[in-house]
Order: structure tokens, then sequence, then C-alpha cells
């Protein structure tokens, strides 16, 4: 089943650079919108694992914040994972608020269609995980001591490898 990515920015050329970037990938679907009213019909209409919000969607990022908080304050939308991308340097407040507002994470603009995959892929893989966590909780309480000490072990080595590969 493909990924489904909305890109909701004034101009489709980040959308283009992705599609162009991984012909051979079928695992991905990108989709664009240009505006408010747009994306939040795309957002219904195709359901979406992720949404890159452009930071200065319509200009300031205080617009990118209020169509954050609409997604927010909306029952069936509120778990959508959205990716800010920005071009100009962000103040640290309003980084703030979108993270208060529930974004997942930030990145620069320009950057490049691996540098946002692998962000894109992080930020699904950690929400994947995060949905089989209290099972694990329970696994872990039945656990041996020597068993435990594996696991630690296994994550502690995981995490190692990932913040080698810069992730």
């Amino acid at each position: 089943m493909a990924t489904k990515v909305l890109i909701i920015d004034r101009d489709e050329v980040l959308a283009q650079s992705l599609r162009d970037a991984l012909p051979s990938h079928t695992h991905w679907e990108f989709n664009n919108a240009r505006g408010v009213a747009e994306g939040l019909r795309r957002i219904r209409e195709i359901k979406p694992d992720i949404v890159l919000l452009d930071g200065n969607f319509g200009g300031s990022f205080k617009e990118s914040l209020d169509f954050l908080w609409l997604l927010r304050t909306s029952p069936e939308l509120r778990d959508l994972p959205v990716l800010i991308l920005s071009e100009a340097p962000a103040m640290a407040g309003e980084l703030l608020d979108g993270l208060g507002l529930g974004a997942k994470n930030f990145q620069a603009k320009p950057v490049g269609a691996e540098g946002i995959l692998a962000r894109v892929e992080m930020i699904l893989a950690s929400l994947e995980r995060s949905k089989t966590w209290p099972a694990q909780l329970t696994d872990l309480e039945r656990m041996s001591a020597d068993d435990k000490k594996r696991c630690q072990e296994q994550l502690l080595d995981q995490y190692r490898r990932l913040t080698r590969r810069g992730l």
C-alpha cells in the first residue's frame, strides 16, 4: 500500500521534485494542494498518511499555524501528522507554537527529496511504534531480568545505528 503524502504549498515544485527523485519507489503517492480550502478538501478526499505544510503558507507563519490549529480542533483530523517546511528561519516562539499545535517536526527549505523522505519515514515509523507500546509494556512486565537486559541492549544498538545515520 502506498504512503500518501499531501504537500500543501503555493507551488508544485516540491511535489514534482519528490516525484522526479523517486520514480522507482512505488510505495509513495504525492499529492499537492495550493490553499487552505483545497488542502482541507484534499485531506478529506485522499486521507493522507502525512501532510507537508509550507511554513510560509499564505504569506506568513501565522497562517500556517492557523491551518494547523484548524486540523487539531477537528476530531477526524487531529491525529494527522504534519511536517512543517519553512524557507525563512522561523522565530523560536513560532517553532514552539507549531510543536504545541501538534506538528511532528520542522524542516528548513530548500531541502533535497531524500532529506524530506527520511524525515517522513522517521515520523511515520515513530507513530507506528507508539501504537504498539501499551502491549509492549505489558510484555515487559512479564519478562525475566535477562530478557529485559537483552531487550535494552538491542534498543541501545538500534539507537546507535540511527544516530550514526543522522536520523
